[in-house]
């Protein structure tokens, strides 16, 4: 659908202006009426867009960098439960599957070490993800991981910086 269609060719609904196809990933939006008549500028309202109408992903770096943050700091209460009651896996595992999507579909769109590098979470229209979105997009890292961690390593050579996980639940990392 070409983003300056006023009508969805479909359905005939009016669509109005800046609506982003979910496919057109590398696009930037047409910017919405109500920000032109404020004046409010488009990169005030849309996470990750430059001066320049360009996105700025989160690249394999600092995704790492963030990701050490959050493994240390979810890593501390997994140490002092193991050491008091001898718990480990299924704490693990339950405050991994809870920390990674509560964090990333809330109104922080992040985790605490996206958050401590100014990254977000979005879906590739840029809008905040659902909690089950999350969910997906965490239980995914297991194919990220197979076969040697190639899904991750996709971060560090795709244009929009997308890893193996990130193209299965259809989200994007921008930096804000």
């Amino acid at each position: 659908m070409p983003s300056t269609s006023v009508l969805c060719p479909a359905c005939g609904h009016a669509i109005g202006r800046g609506v982003v196809s979910p496919l057109a990933v590398d696009t930037p939006p047409a910017p919405s009426v109500s920000a032109s008549a404020a004046n409010v500028p488009t990169a005030l309202l849309t996470p990750g867009l430059r001066a320049d109408g360009s996105r700025e992903y989160g690249g394999f770096g600092i995704r790492v960098a963030a990701a050490v943050v959050d493994d240390v700091l979810l890593l501390v209460p997994l140490y002092l439960l193991y050491r008091s009651f001898g718990l480990y896996a299924l704490p693990a595992a339950l405050i991994g599957w809870l920390y990674f999507p509560i964090m990333e579909s809330s109104g922080a769109q992040a985790t605490v070490g996206k958050i401590a590098f100014g990254l977000i979470v979005t879906d590739t229209a840029y809008r905040r993800i659902s909690f089950g979105r999350a969910v997906g997009r965490h239980f995914a890292k297991i194919l990220s991981a197979l076969v040697i961690y190639l899904g991750y390593v996709m971060v560090a050579i795709t244009p929009t910086k997308r890893g193996l996980h990130d193209y299965v639940a259809g989200t994007l990392v921008l930096r804000v």
